[in-house]
């Protein structure tokens, strides 16, 4: 599973579970489009996890809210 998140570039939103900071005021395009973007990889890493599974281990993790607990 770490070789198939750091091949999607995923395994470092799993390894260091930190959310991005928020938006500062009047942000720019190009902020906007990379907050977007590292928000978007815990959702990414997550999906990894659940679709990389067997369903026994899928119950335990649906659940959890970050890559880092699943």
């Amino acid at each position: 599973m770490k070789t198939y998140l750091q091949a999607y570039d995923l395994w470092e939103v799993v390894n260091a579970d930190v959310k991005p900071p928020p938006l500062k005021a009047n942000p720019t395009i190009t902020q906007i489009k990379q907050y977007s973007d590292d928000r978007a990889k815990n959702f990414k890493a997550m999906s990894c996890l659940q679709n990389g599974v067997y369903g026994m281990i899928f119950t335990r993790i649906m659940a959890n809210q970050t890559p880092k607990q699943a």
